[in-house]
């Protein structure tokens, strides 16, 4: 069985481009708008890595990543989105993430950087 990707981020284009690039390099690929619907598919799934975009509507990417790390999954790698320049450096000291990527990812991008973390099922 291929590992299992969680794609968390409210914008529905982004999450379809992810999953297809993470899809044709063989993982399975399960998506959540909000971080409400995160904490409900890792509950039920246990994903071997989480993209997950800071900026949501509901709980910011840092508590939730926090919330994971203690309530859930402590080991799954976290892999972080933002489209916030300015708050970068924040991100890469914090222990919340493993990987911060910017804005714009591009799905290549994404691909190598859950590659870094987690064996594809190809």
């Amino acid at each position: 069985m291929p590992p299992t990707v969680l794609i968390v981020d409210h914008g529905p284009d982004l999450r379809e481009i992810y999953r297809t690039a993470l899809e044709l390099a063989g993982y399975e690929v399960i998506e959540a708008e909000d971080g409400g619907a995160a904490l409900a598919a890792i509950a039920i799934n246990k994903p071997a890595a989480i993209v997950l975009h800071v900026g949501l509507p509901d709980i910011d990417g840092v508590t939730l990543s926090r919330r994971i790390q203690s309530e859930t999954l402590s080991d799954v790698p976290i892999l972080a989105i933002t489209g916030w320049p300015g708050r970068v450096e924040e991100f890469k000291d914090s222990t919340a993430f493993h990987e911060v990527l910017i804005k714009p990812v591009l799905p290549e991008q994404l691909l190598a950087a859950v590659r870094r973390w987690v064996r594809s099922g190809s």
